[in-house]
């Protein structure tokens, strides 16, 4: 170092030129200049050598030291607490050059929380030089575990400028790892497990190349636990680190299984594999997804791409489409959050999604704008009893968005459902060929009260113009509906003509023609929403031919005003009471002309505010005080009925061929409705035979429904039985009877219980007289078999007196008998023979029980006249 100092000092050419660097040397030179004029003196040198000698062996000293510590795991730990972590292993040995192992190496940190990290062991292989230059030979952690516990975010942009300070890395290889992530106040963690992660040729300016892949466990609890677990390896090339990582590499993700749990219901997750390549341009900052594709085997295949400039106001834009979607899969996912009775559905078909998106994102005001398009084919479903299915439905549903700030979302809807098959019940039709359509516009604002606006049309299978328009908020809104020049017609030829052909044989050739048309605004306004509007009908006319039923010239104006729920009823909005006209109704050769029925309907209750009155076969019929509670809930009502002076005779032979000359009054009283149950409070008298007919406790129940079940209790006095036996050929009698039918009902059309009772009184003047043929269907219907009357002597007479006629019949469940009301002698009589001559019908069997088949047979045998031997009968 003397001699150094002791050299001539030479010029340094070249540095005229350079301003800066002629300053530094000229400042280097004067200071050797100084140098060299303290060390001509001796002991100054001597001073100066020893002063020399003394760092050099402080730097030793420190060197010496440090290599100990780095020697000593206790040395370690009580230098790292100082940093406020603890820091423990079994063994650590380093090489002069920094090179070593360290093995069962643990760094925790010592407030409890933050990162902690375990490894069996730690080689690290460094030359002297390379650690002076701060850069890293190769560095290689086997079986490293790391726990981090992530604290709540406090926002504000990611710093960066520690990759500017990241040494180069030859080689950084971390085998066999295990992560575990928490985050600080949520119920969530991400485990990773099998870790292998290289990194080689690691350079802040240079980049370098990373490879790694591992195995995840995620979970997230709460009210929506999710679970997953998969695999995710890939591979980056770095083309520069700093200020911002650059390059390109791949990604592929495969989720084994998992679950979606909310409540009670719970949905499986997998078989989902995705695979990314991406890319980041540092000249453009732009960082894309240059391909995306994937595989599921709920959603089939998966493609998309997308990109993204990190710069100025953040453009962006990605596509994503996902072909050969299974609705049967897709059901089988979401069927525990349907409700009970949909699980056991089925669902067929195939769908794709088609989504095109692209924005801005300056600051905190996104906007972005695209589309959604979901388009399916041959898609139905099924009840498990298959009553209710739907097969072959194909269409398209094309959704288009835009969003801008403040919190504009704006979008645009237009669907298309054509052709397939449908059936709910008992109704069934097939649209092959008929289609449905949608166009809607509107707008959301999505801050604050979250108000809209929304306008549209519908075509419904060309029935008809339908346009609806809609806007408010949450708490209060207003929609508006209008159908104007829906056909009838068009209806019933695409929606119920195979339905009525399969169930009501009788109209399945109706045919319906003219237009309604339909405008109502529906209010919702705190907890009430209000319906009100006018439904209207012109140029209408009904035929069913095979009824037959005709009707001309309906027409119909009817406003109305409703409100749910019921219970939330307010000032009505109009009294003005509608109108509906039938200019000739025609039914089974009865004609009515001219029928007006006023109808009110307002707060939900539907009344005929005036009477209406029907002329019927020479009197009329009166219908009064006709209202329905709530047509939202029909289940009560009720109305008045009088008959007054209709012509039995011309009634019953216009409408069974066979007329029987009486006259009907009735005053039914007020007959109520309640639930599916019409009962009447008055009676119904008719005129007949030269006695009466009382009706009283007439009921009806199920009234819409094959099995309606009606009933009455019947009374009739007076009846004189020639007129009656001219009428009913069942034998010539004479005389008057009195009875009763009581409880009784009739199901499905047939008696189902009665109990009827006919006893005869005498008249003055009037004989009593019964023919051999009324008696043998007496004893065909009591006794099954018929008397030996027509033979022998007795064949030539032709009629017998009678004392008296007493008989009942009763049915119940079942069980038919017949017995006598007339007890002699310990026998039961159905006939009592005159005081001279005559003939006795005993019952000789009282207990005797039969089907109601088995007595229907009997009735029908009477007009056969079957020969038998004679039981029951005694000819006296």
């Amino acid at each position: 170092m003397l001699e150094l100092l002791s050299r001539p000092i030479q010029p340094l050419a070249g540095l005229a030129h350079r301003r800066k660097a002629g300053r530094v040397h000229i400042a280097v030179t004067c200071r050797l200049l100084v140098l060299r004029k303290i060390m001509k003196h001796k002991k100054l040198r001597k001073v100066i050598l020893i002063a020399l000698l003394g760092v050099i062996a402080c730097c030793g000293a420190v060197l010496g030291t440090v290599f100990a510590v780095l020697h000593s795991p206790s040395l370690v730990n009580r230098l790292a607490h100082a940093f406020g972590y603890e820091v423990g292993a079994r063994t650590i040995s380093f090489s002069p050059n920094l090179s070593g192992t360290i093995s069962d190496l643990s760094i925790k940190s010592l407030g409890g929380d933050g990162l902690t990290l375990l490894a069996s062991k730690v080689t690290a292989k460094n030359s002297l030089d390379m650690v002076l230059r701060g850069e890293v030979d190769s560095l290689v952690l086997q079986n490293p575990k790391l726990t981090f516990r992530i604290g709540k975010s406090k926002g504000g942009a990611i710093d960066l400028s520690f990759l500017g300070k990241l040494p180069d890395v030859r080689l950084l290889d971390i085998q066999n790892a295990e992560v575990l992530l928490t985050f600080e106040g949520q119920q969530q963690q991400v485990q990773l497990t099998k870790i292998n992660l290289t990194i080689k040729r690691l350079s802040p300016k240079a980049g370098g190349n990373l490879a790694f892949q591992t195995n995840f466990a995620f979970v997230t609890g709460g009210e929506a636990a999710v679970t997953a677990n998969g695999k995710i390896k890939g591979s980056i090339q770095l083309t520069g680190v700093y200020p911002k990582p650059y390059g390109k590499g791949t990604i592929e993700l495969a989720i084994d299984s998992g679950e979606y749990t909310s409540g009670n219901q719970t949905i499986s997750l997998g078989g989902l594999t995705l695979a990314t390549d991406m890319v980041y341009d540092q000249r453009t900052e732009t960082f894309a997804i240059t391909t995306l594709r994937g595989e599921s085997k709920n959603f089939g295949t998966i493609e998309g791409m997308g990109k993204v400039a990190l710069r100025d106001e953040m453009p962006w834009s990605a596509n994503i489409s996902v072909a050969s979607i299974d609705f049967a899969q897709v059901f089988g996912v979401i069927k525990p959050f349907l409700p009970e009775e949909y699980r056991t559905w089925t669902m067929q078909g195939k769908g794709a999604v088609e989504t095109r998106l692209d924005g801005t994102y300056p600051g905190d005001r996104p906007s972005f704008n695209g589309s959604v398009t979901f388009s399916f084919s041959q898609s139905g479903f099924s009840s498990p009893d298959s009553s209710k299915a739907a097969q072959g439905v194909s269409g398209k549903i094309i959704l288009k968005l835009q969003y801008a700030a403040p919190d504009k979302l704006a979008f645009n809807i237009r669907s298309e459902q054509h052709d397939g098959e449908y059936l709910w019940g008992k109704y069934y039709t097939n649209l092959a060929g008929q289609k449905v359509s949608l166009a809607t516009d509107g707008t959301l604002l999505l801050g604050g009260d979250r108000h809209f606006d929304l306008n549209g049309s519908l075509d419904i299978l060309q029935t008809g113009d339908y346009s609806f328009s809609a806007g408010g908020k949450k708490s209060g809104w207003v929609i508006q509906l209008t159908a104007t020049n829906v056909s009838h017609e068009r209806i019933i030829e695409t929606l119920l003509k195979q339905y009525l052909k399969d169930s009501a044989p009788d109209l399945a050739n109706l045919s319906v023609t003219g237009t309604s048309s339909l405008e109502t605004v529906m209010r919702h306004d705190g907890p009430a929403t209000v319906v009100a509007g006018t439904y209207r009908m012109a140029g209408t006319t009904l035929n069913a031919p095979d009824m037959p039923l005709a009707i001309q010239e309906i027409t119909a104006d009817l406003p109305f005003d409703l409100v749910y729920p019921p219970s939330a009823k307010r000032t009505p909005l109009s009294r003005t009471p509608g109108l509906i006209r039938f200019r000739t109704i025609q039914r089974n050769g009865i004609t009515i002309d001219n029928l007006q029925i006023p109808i009110l309907i307002t707060q939900n209750m539907l009344e005929v505010p005036a009477p209406v009155i029907v002329p019927f076969f020479g009197g009329h019929i009166r219908l009064y005080g006709m209202q329905i509670d709530d047509v939202l809930s029909p289940i009560r009502s009720h109305f008045g009925v009088t008959v007054e002076s209709v012509d039995l005779g011309r009634m019953t032979g216009r409408l069974m061929e066979t007329e029987y000359p009486g006259v009907i009054n009735a005053d039914l009283g007020m007959m109520r409705y309640e639930n599916d149950r019409v009962a009447s409070e008055g009676r119904a008298v008719i005129h007949v035979f030269g006695g009466e007919v009382e009706a009283t406790k007439f009921f009806v129940e199920n009234v819409a429904l094959p099995s309606r079940k009606m009933g009455a209790d019947i009374a009739f006095r007076n009846i004189d039985l020639e007129e009656v036996t001219r009428k009913i050929a069942v034998g010539k009698m004479t005389g008057i009877i009195q009875g009763s039918l009581r409880d009784l009902v009739l199901e499905y059309g047939q008696p189902a219980s009665f109990r009827l009772e006919v006893e005869s009184i005498e008249a003055r003047g009037i004989a009593q007289r019964i023919s051999m043929d009324a008696i043998q269907s007496i004893s065909i219907l009591g006794t099954g078999a018929g008397s030996a009357l027509n033979r022998g002597i007795t064949q030539f007479f032709r009629e017998y007196p009678y004392s008296k006629i007493g008989f009942r019949c009763a049915l119940n469940n079942d069980h038919f008998s017949v017995n006598g009301t007339i007890h002699e002698g310990g026998k039961e009589y159905l006939v009592r023979r005159g005081f001279l001559r005559g003939v006795d019908v005993v019952n000789q069997n009282p207990d005797n029980v039969i089907s109601f088949r088995d007595m229907q047979e009997r009735i029908k045998r009477i007009s056969r006249r079957p020969g038998a031997e004679p039981a029951g009968i005694e000819l006296k």
